[in-house]
């Protein structure tokens, strides 16, 4: 798997990738596109990702494309991405039509364009590795570039790194207790494990650990066992809405 730490510039990639297109792959116009959430429960975070990736291409367009050895492309517009109503299965159905060359909705992607959930994006890289198509992932767990995928490049930091940056710097701030809670969910339980090893590795002292039940709302129990812990620093792994009820 290709995977870089941190948030890296898509375009570098492009770059280095572009050069192992077959002649006829790199025309004036490179085509970009997925299956994404537009409807359903990962509907906010579909919007992003293909907001912030429009942005991109918009910008890069407006200076003229990437200039490679055998010409200057920019890219095409719109993106062509498809609602995936935030359903694994729907996705990578929806993403095999997109790159099926015998398929009536055959895209001719360059590209894939990743979708929000990490479960999701797992089935998807399977599709784009099949037809040896790069995937732009926003999706953050360590597992799915632990397939040995060729395909599948992160442009986020993995899960378990989340936290880290911001323990050393709490930890330089003086910063000696720490209290970890995520959901009971895959993602949400490698970030907090991955944290948990990197305030111990900094030599603060894990005074409490829990785990929440699944679409958990009132948080006044967990709230009124932490708040005894007196910790300096409280570390929530978890998603959007879960978080923010938290808080």
């Amino acid at each position: 798997a290709i995977k870089l730490g941190g948030k890296v510039m898509v375009l570098v990639l492009a770059l280095m990738c572009l050069a192992c297109l077959p002649r006829s792959a790199r025309a004036c116009e490179i085509r970009l596109g997925g299956a994404l959430a537009a409807t359903g429960k990962y509907t906010s975070y579909g919007e992003q990702v293909k907001n912030g990736w429009t942005l991109w291409a918009e910008r890069l367009n407006e200076r003229g494309g990437l200039i490679l050895p055998s010409g200057r492309c920019t890219i095409a517009m719109p993106l062509d991405v498809r609602d995936d109503q935030s359903s694994k299965d729907l996705s990578s159905e929806v993403l095999e039509a997109m790159l099926n060359t015998s398929s009536p909705e055959y895209a001719g992607l360059d590209f894939v364009l990743g979708p929000a959930s990490s479960g999701i994006t797992l089935g998807n890289s399977i599709v784009a590795e099949r037809h040896r198509r790069i995937l732009f992932s926003t999706g953050a767990s360590e597992t799915l570039y632990n397939r040995g995928n060729e395909y599948i490049f992160s442009s986020l930091t993995p899960g378990n790194k989340y936290m880290s940056s911001g323990l050393e710097m709490l930890r330089s701030r003086g910063a000696r207790t720490v209290v970890f809670a995520h959901e009971a969910k895959s993602f949400s339980a490698s970030v907090c494990r991955g944290a948990n090893a990197t305030a111990s590795a900094l030599g603060m002292r894990v005074v409490g650990y829990w785990e929440y039940e699944l679409g958990k709302t009132n948080f006044a129990d967990l709230v009124y066992q932490i708040k005894k812990l007196d910790a300096d620093v409280y570390v929530g792994c978890g998603h959007l809405n879960d978080v923010t009820y938290l808080i």
